[in-house]
């Protein structure tokens, strides 16, 4: 049987990304994150057609704050992973919304922040999920990663025939380690060459 090895980025290698005690959930409860953000946009609305739109108004502002906050979370994570994403855009608009007292906008941008980063989870996850059965359903042992580092010990460990990664993971991008396997795979064919 031929083994494939795959590369994943989970985003969460380190423990928490700088520090923050919530990360870890963001990272693996989306769901969750958007739950909390839609059920307080629409805790607003419900104290806005109560007749309490200073209550209203507190709680989108609760939920525009948090959203600048995880885009600022994550903006610093991507610069911190040498990734450049539009998390800026995202943290000037809710910045801008809460300047300017625009309570809703604040909390639809949230909302509409934390979606995006729920439907990436679920969309990585699929895909991971779809490319495992793809490679076994065609013979393929799949062995994961979860960063560079950790594919390169499993590939040193057992050469794998097929190698799948992602370029732009924690620890070691997805070049490096192809580069330091080959390498040490060169030189293991120089020391047997020798022997003859």
């Amino acid at each position: 049987m031929s083994t494939a090895a795959v590369s994943v980025d989970d985003g969460n290698v380190n423990g928490p990304p700088i520090g923050h005690r919530y990360a870890r959930l963001v990272e693996r409860f989306p769901i969750l994150l958007l739950t909390v953000v839609v059920a307080v946009l629409v805790l607003g609305g419900a104290l806005h057609l109560s007749g309490l739109p200073s209550a209203g108004d507190a709680a989108w502002d609760a939920a525009g704050a948090f959203g600048a906050a995880y885009s600022l979370w994550t903006m610093v994570d991507s610069l911190r992973r040498s990734r450049v994403g539009v998390d800026l855009i995202a943290l000037l608009a809710l910045v801008g919304a809460l300047a300017t007292g625009e309570h809703l906008a604040a909390a639809v941008v949230s909302t509409m922040l934390v979606t995006g980063r729920a439907l990436e989870s679920w969309a990585a996850g699929r895909a991971r999920h779809d490319l495992r059965a793809l490679l076994e359903g065609n013979g393929f042992a799949v062995e994961e990663a979860r960063h560079g580092a950790e594919a390169l010990v499993k590939a040193r460990r057992a050469a794998p025939d097929l190698v799948v990664s992602d370029l732009l993971m924690p620890v070691l991008d997805g070049y490096t380690p192809l580069r330091q396997w080959r390498a040490g795979r060169a030189a293991a064919r120089r020391r047997a060459a020798r022997r003859w």
